[in-house]
Formats: structure tokens, C-alpha cells, sequence
């Protein structure tokens, strides 16, 4: 439900900003593009702007770009003040979403064989003298404060693309543009983890953390990063970094246990919790995205059982009647120790990332029919902790 006080519209253009920047960027790949620096959206030359963009996002399709609007208007102040700031114009493009009337002012300014500034510059001279809209009048006095030459050559620099997709359909058209980059079933997932990236760049720019711009360079960078992942001999990663919410919420499960009754160090079963929450959180985006079948995560678990079952039994016929309570922790911490280092278990070959084998054993030993454990008797142990509780 939106109200009065709403920020719906202007969150959405927000993200519409950022979204526009992604396609004009993935179109002129060797350019590099500043959002909310020298305008809405900036393609840089060096140091001078090589076009500036006002970017206008209506919730409604039924806009419309009149003589009076606002955005033309509001537009038009922006780019007089920063004309009459720095006496040179780069390319100022209007997109909007809104389309523009027949024989407007917005209708002589598009890019098109009807295009006539001199017209468009009547018009909205005309438009001053006679309007009573006091929401322009800043915008009147600010291109009323120019120079007839220099209003001539706003005007003759000024461009109206409507009818713009608009932020659901800008999504389709940077599909389009990436469709080369990958198989046509990964699209999807490029795309996602594309717009995660480009929105983490956008955020850090605007901080005023990045040099100033965004260059397509590394955008071209980032996009063949992630379409290698997609390869068919790999996957993406996308959970680096990322720690569980609550660590206290483990306190008590299967495989936690496990980890306590070798005596692993505090520090070593908070790390196991970590790469349990990723690789958990890996597999499910993997199979969300149809990037990961059920069958092949179950075909996996069974490489990582069969080669745990063989290490289990070397320890076992390495001879365990008569050891200590600290010579078996050893034994099933030495245990542990070589599966978590066994690099030669990836799910597939291209997919390296040690949480997801780490994270993989981890949600074996808790499965409730304890499949695998790590100190010689765990099945015992465990099933008496579990008799314990009961009772």
C-alpha cells in the first residue's frame, strides 16, 4: 500500500538511475560512466563529460513529456546552471519513461528526422512568457539567465529519448546485451550476480570511495569472471565472506557435536560453522538458480561418504583397541583434518572453493542417520548423548 509519505517512487528511481547506467555502460563498453557526479548519469572523456543524462521514472505508462511538465522543466534548470557554471555543453540527453506529444517541445528534441531546436527553444521561450506554473519558475529564471546564444546551444545540444524501458523492462534489454556471454538457460544467473556486483560498485562510488567513475573495462572484467564460473565444469561462488547471522542458533546440532567430541578448539568450530552456512546457503542458491540438480548434490554427498568410509576404516585398521579417550580425539581429529584438506573432492572440477567441500562434510555428519563422524566410536557417542537427552 503506498501513502502520502511513500519513498516507493523515489527508491525506484534510484535503482532505475543504477540499472540505466548497467545498459548504457554494457553499450559503449570502452566509455566509463559517474553516477550522481556531474549529473543522473555521466559518460566521461577524460576529464570533461562526454554526455550528460536526466533520467525521469513514471510509475505510470501513461506519462506524458507536456510543454509545462516538470521534468522537462526541472531538467532544463540543471543543465542551464551548469552551462552558465562552466560556459561549455557536452551531449544532455532526457530519458524518460513518459512519451512526448505530437508538436511539443520534447517532439522537436528527439533524435529523429523531425528533430528542430530552434523551434523547441520558441516553444519554451513561449511557454516562459506565458505560464502562471510556479513549480517551473526556478527553471524559467535559470535558462531566462542565459545568453540567447547559449540557450541556443542547450537547446542544440539537447536530446528527449522517451517511451523508455522502464525498470522492469531494462532488465530484459541488459539481458539481450549479455546473451552472447553465456548458454541461454544461465542468462538469468549472469544477470543476477552481475546487477549484485554493479549495484556494490554503484554504492561504493557514490561513497566517493572509487577514483570518479566506473570503467567498462572492469565491468568487461567482471562479466567474463562470472560467465567462467557458469562453465559447465564449474559453478559460481557467491557466499565468500558472508558469516551466519546468529552463531548461538548451532549450539546443540548433529554436527557441532561431532567437532566437540574430538575437542576441537573453540576458534576451529566457529570456522566450521562458517563454511556450514555457506556451503548450506551455496546449495540452495545453486539449486534455486537450476544451476545444480538434487541428483548431482546427491551423486556428490556419495563421493564425499565413499571417500570418508576409506579413510574410517585406514583409521580403524591403523588399530584403536586399548587407546586412551585422548588418543582417539587424535585419531578422529587426524581424521577430520585430512578430508577438510582433500582438494581432489570438488563437486566439480572447476569449482574449487574450499567451503563448499568443508561446508559439504559438515551437513553429512548432521544428517539424523549420522552417515559419518569423525572419532572412531562417533555412532555410539552420539547415540548415547541422544539416550541421554531422552532420558
Amino acid at each position: 500500500m503506498t501513502t502520502p509519505f511513500s519513498a516507493g517512487g523515489s527508491a525506484i528511481g534510484y535503482l532505475y538511475q543504477s540499472r540505466y547506467a548497467l545498459y548504457l555502460l554494457l553499450q559503449k563498453i570502452d566509455s566509463q560512466v559517474s553516477i550522481e557526479k556531474l549529473d543522473d548519469v555521466a559518460f566521461e572523456d577524460g576529464y570533461s563529460p562526454a554526455e550528460l543524462l536526466q533520467l525521469k521514472h513514471h510509475l505510470n505508462s501513461a506519462a506524458a513529456l507536456t510543454n509545462s511538465c516538470a521534468d522537462l522543466w526541472k531538467t532544463v534548470r540543471v543543465w542551464s546552471e551548469a552551462l552558465k557554471a562552466q560556459r561549455s555543453i557536452a551531449r544532455l540527453t532526457l530519458v524518460t519513461t513518459a512519451s512526448v506529444p505530437q508538436d511539443s517541445i520534447g517532439y522537436y528534441l528527439r533524435d529523429n528526422q523531425y528533430r528542430d531546436p530552434m523551434k523547441a527553444r520558441s516553444m519554451m521561450l513561449s511557454v516562459m512568457a506565458s505560464s502562471t506554473n510556479q513549480t517551473n519558475q526556478a527553471a524559467y529564471q535559470a535558462f531566462s539567465s542565459l545568453t540567447p546564444e547559449h540557450q541556443l546551444s542547450l537547446v542544440e545540444n539537447m536530446y528527449i529519448l522517451d517511451q523508455s524501458p522502464d525498470i522492469v523492462d531494462i532488465a530484459d534489454k541488459i539481458k539481450g546485451l549479455l546473451a552472447l556471454s553465456v548458454r541461454r538457460n544461465l542468462i538469468d544467473a549472469l544477470y543476477e550476480r552481475l546487477e549484485g556486483w554493479w549495484f556494490h560498485q554503484v554504492v561504493i562510488h557514490l561513497k566517493g570511495h572509487s577514483n570518479g567513475a566506473i570503467s567498462g573495462s572492469e565491468l568487461s572484467e567482471r562479466i567474463h569472471d562470472i560467465a567462467d564460473q557458469l562453465r559447465p565444469d564449474s559453478l559460481p561462488i557467491d557466499y565468500q565472506g558472508e558469516q551466519p547471522e546468529d552463531p548461538q542458533s548451532y549450539d546443540g546440532r548433529q554436527f557441532v557435536k561431532q567437532l566437540q567430541i574430538i575437542s576441537l578448539s573453540e576458534k576451529r568450530i566457529e570456522l566450521a560453522l562458517r563454511d556450514y552456512y555457506r556451503a548450506f546457503m551455496q546449495r540452495s542458491k545453486w539449486v534455486s538458480d537450476h544451476l545444480v540438480s538434487i541428483s548431482e548434490l546427491e551423486r556428490y554427498e556419495r563421493r564425499l561418504h565413499e571417500a570418508w568410509e576409506e579413510y574410517f576404516e585406514i583409521l580403524i585398521e591403523s588399530g584403536i583397541e586399548g587407546l586412551t579417550s585422548a588418543e582417539l580425539e587424535a585419531k578422529g581429529k587426524a581424521l577430520y583434518d585430512r578430508l577438510m584438506q582433500a582438494n581432489h573432492l570438488n563437486i566439480r572440477q572447476g569449482c574449487t572453493e574450499p567451503y563448499v567441500l568443508k561446508g559439504s562434510y559438515h551437513i553429512l555428519a548432521d544428517k539424523e542417520e549420522i552417515p559419518l563422524g569423525w572419532h572412531p566410536h562417533f555412532k555410539q557417542i552420539l547415540e548415547r548423548h541422544k539416550g541421554e537427552a531422552v532420558g
